[in-house]
C-alpha cells in the first residue's frame, strides 16, 4: 500500500503545498517561496490535533541527526509563528505536542529514486526515534513507488489491522462444554462465602469457606480431566 493511502484510510487530510493560499501559515517549510525538495507531504488529522510531515531526505544527507534538528527548528518556528490553513495561530495549541516527522528511506539494497531524487539508504542508527525534542521521528522504508510493506505500516501510530471474524466451530463448543463442571457436581461453588474470622468470633458452618466434602468434590472433578 502507498503511504498516501495509509493516511487517507484513517481520515488524514493532505495540505495542498502547491496552493499559495493554503501555505500562507506554513512558510517556514519553504525556502524563498519554493517548496523544499525533501518535503513530500503534510497531513492533518480530522480533529486538527495531529500533524504528520512526510520527509524524503536525499542520498546526499550524510548526517540524519542534523537533518532532523533542522526540521525541528522549522517545526518550532511553525509552532511559534505559523498557522494551519483556515485557522488562526491559536489553532496550533492542539498540535504543539502532536507533530511527527515521517522520514522515508530506501528499503532495498539497490538505489531508489523517487521523483528523480536518490532516496537516503537505511540509516545505521535509529537513535533519533528516541528524541523527545520538538517533534517525534519515525523512520519508514519504502520503494520507488511509495509502497510500504506490512512491517512499515504498523510503525504509523494510527495504523491497526482490522480483526477478522472467526466462526466458532460447534465441535470446539461441545469440547468446552464437556470440560466445564455440571451444576450438580460443584453447584456449591456458586454460593457466596464469608471469610472466617480468626480473631475469636464464632462462625456458623454456613460462614466457613468450604467444607471438607466440597474440597473433595472439586479435587475429584479436576482429577477427572487430568492429562
Amino acid at each position: 500500500m502507498k503511504w498516501q493511502k495509509c493516511f487517507e484510510k484513517y481520515g488524514y487530510q493532505s495540505i495542498n503545498l502547491d496552493d499559495e493560499t493554503k501555505r500562507k501559515g506554513i512558510g517556514m517549510f519553504f525556502k524563498e517561496g519554493n517548496r523544499l525538495q525533501e518535503l513530500r507531504a503534510i497531513y492533518l488529522s480530522s480533529k486538527k490535533d495531529e500533524l504528520f510531515i512526510v520527509l524524503q531526505p536525499s542520498i546526499k544527507v550524510k548526517n540524519i541527526s542534523k537533518f532532523c534538528r533542522e526540521w525541528d527548528n522549522r517545526i518550532m518556528a511553525f509552532i511559534n509563528f505559523g498557522s494551519i490553513p483556515g485557522e488562526l495561530h491559536s489553532g496550533i495549541h492542539k498540535l504543539r505536542y502532536n507533530i511527527t516527522q515521517i522520514i522515508l528511506y530506501g528499503q532495498s539494497e539497490k538505489e531508489i529514486r523517487i521523483q528523480d531524487v536518490p532516496l537516503i539508504e537505511k540509516p545505521d542508527s535509529f537513535a533519533e526515534e528516541k528524541s523527545t525534542s520538538v517533534a517525534r521521528k519515525i523512520f519508514i522504508g519504502c520503494d520507488e513507488n511509495d509502497e510500504f510493506n506490512d512491517e512499515s505500516k504498523v510503525l504509523l501510530p494510527f495504523w491497526y489491522e482490522e480483526l477478522e471474524e472467526v466462526e466458532m466451530e460447534q465441535k470446539l463448543e461441545k469440547e468446552l462444554d464437556d470440560l466445564l463442571p455440571k451444576d450438580r457436581e460443584v453447584a456449591f461453588l456458586l454460593k457466596k462465602r464469608i471469610e472466617k474470622d480468626s480473631r475469636g468470633k464464632k462462625n456458623s458452618n454456613e460462614e466457613l469457606n468450604f467444607k471438607a466434602e466440597e474440597f473433595q468434590a472439586v479435587k475429584e472433578w479436576l482429577e477427572k480431566w487430568e492429562c
